[in-house]
């Protein structure tokens, strides 16, 4: 509002300036006039002459100079008519001549724009993807589903279909599960039963529910996890834990190796989680925490693509931090680092 008011008052003084010169040159033409006798001078008759003058010379001058100096006005009118009909490609000139506050009421339009189209993009992802990862197993269960009225079909076939409708009805669960958390923590701004629980307790646990994934593959630990006492909401920060650690599982080759280590300094704790899996590349890093984005474009490997997202709110909410080191085919490390209240009360 305040540069709004700057613009008005800048063109009210503007206005001023062309009438006082405007006077200045119409008193200029009455003295030349005068010397050279073409007019006799009058009280009445030198106001009217100066008024019409004034009038016709103001006019003029403010024509030209507020067409050049409301020509970006009229510009970001325009552009922002195009944003409002949903035209985020759209952007004003930054004029080098425009200077102060005109200037930079162009750059915030053009930041603005810049974000609204990136927020644009961001949310057709988000419904291609979403729309992807739901339809992709519920025609795997209408395919199969349709295959068991075959009175044909073989006892295995018949476990075999059972099977795939079981597994993908399990995905379609987990991912509706998921979505339903992630919406809830969108809306949470604050953490509520929060409780001193041993945080090294927890990861060792978080590991052992996971046990038949790591088994399978015969991955190798590397734990370095010191007594520590944490206050938070166990229930949150576990699913941290739980959705770091499928994700290193899931990428770490067989008989690859993952290392916890947790670490507990001036009030925050820290845990970093390492594989040695086929890493990722700057792309991937960067989007790695948006919902449904999965680095793995063939979707090869099981997922939806809204584990890390529930990860980075869930840090969010506890005013935490989270970052990823990782480069491809040599891994990738995650660490979380949490404000550990506890030691502040």
């Amino acid at each position: 509002m305040n540069r709004f008011q700057s613009l008005r008052t800048a063109i009210v003084l503007l206005v001023m300036a062309i009438m006082s010169i405007s006077c200045f040159i119409s008193g200029a033409f009455l003295l030349v006039f005068k010397v050279a006798g073409a007019i006799q001078w009058t009280p009445l008759f030198l106001t009217i002459a100066m008024l019409e003058v004034s009038l016709v010379v103001g006019t003029v001058l403010a024509f030209f100079v507020s067409k050049r100096f409301l020509k970006p006005v009229r510009e970001l009118i325009e552009a922002n008519k195009r944003v409002a009909q949903g035209d985020f490609s759209v952007r004003v000139r930054e004029d080098d001549e425009n200077t102060g506050e005109m200037q930079e009421l162009l750059n915030s339009f053009n930041r603005m724009v810049n974000e609204l189209q990136g927020i644009e993009l961001y949310r057709t992802d988000f419904i291609n993807n979403f729309s992807h990862e739901f339809k992709t197993p519920i025609v795997s269960v209408r395919g199969f589903a349709k295959q068991l009225k075959n009175p044909d079909l073989s006892d295995e076939q018949r476990q075999e279909y059972l099977d795939i409708i079981i597994k993908e009805s399990e995905k379609l669960c987990n991912m509706s599960g998921n979505v339903l958390q992630i919406s809830k923590l969108e809306n949470q701004n604050l953490v509520a039963d929060r409780t001193v629980f041993s945080l090294d307790e927890q990861l060792r646990n978080a590991i052992l529910l996971l046990e038949r994934s790591w088994d399978e593959k015969q991955i190798a630990w590397e734990l370095d996890l010191p007594s520590t006492e944490f206050y938070g909401n166990p229930d949150l920060i576990s699913q941290i834990w739980k959705n770091l650690l499928e994700n290193a599982i899931k990428f770490t080759p067989e008989k690859g190796t993952i290392c916890v280590v947790l670490r507990e300094e001036n009030h925050r704790v820290t845990v970093q989680i390492a594989d040695n899996g086929c890493g990722m590349d700057e792309q991937t890093k960067s989007h790695i925490f948006e919902k449904f984005y999965q680095g793995d474009t063939s979707h090869a490997k099981q997922g939806n693509g809204l584990g890390l997202a529930i990860v980075k709110r869930i840090v969010d909410l506890c005013e935490g931090t989270i970052s990823v080191e990782s480069a491809v085919n040599q891994g990738a490390c995650f660490t979380v680092c949490l404000p550990n209240l506890k030691k502040n009360q």
